[in-house]
Parts: C-alpha cells; sequence; structure tokens
C-alpha cells in the first residue's frame, strides 16, 4: 500500500475511540483550569476587597491541579 491509500482508509474502532478519548481529556482540563483561575481569582478578590480570604479556594485549586 501506499501512503496515500492508507490516508484514505477510515479510521479503525480504536482511533475513533482514542480520538473520543483525546477529546473528553481536553475538554475536561481546560474546564478543570477555567475553575482553577476562577477559584484563585475570587481568593485574590475576597483576600484584597473583602478583607476576608475563603479558605475553600485554595483546597479546591489544589484538587484540581492534581
Amino acid at each position: 500500500m501506499t501512503s496515500s491509500q492508507e490516508q484514505s482508509a477510515p479510521p479503525s474502532g480504536i482511533a475513533r475511540v482514542m480520538s473520543r478519548v483525546s477529546t473528553a481529556a481536553l475538554w475536561i482540563a481546560g474546564i478543570g483550569l477555567v475553575l482553577m483561575t476562577a477559584f484563585v481569582a475570587w481568593q485574590v478578590f475576597g483576600r484584597y476587597v473583602l478583607n476576608r480570604s475563603p479558605s475553600w479556594t485554595e483546597q479546591g485549586s489544589v484538587m484540581l491541579m492534581s
């Protein structure tokens, strides 16, 4: 088979599954990053504007990072 014939063949079942898993992992990582950024922003806002730092934001950020 030449390379053009290999490229025109439909992807196998495992390739489709891996593509969906990869897409899901990217979405989950992106949502986690957005949430972590929101948690840190809320902590900074609470600490410097409200003079009361929320206790849950640091633990939430660490959980999302791991």
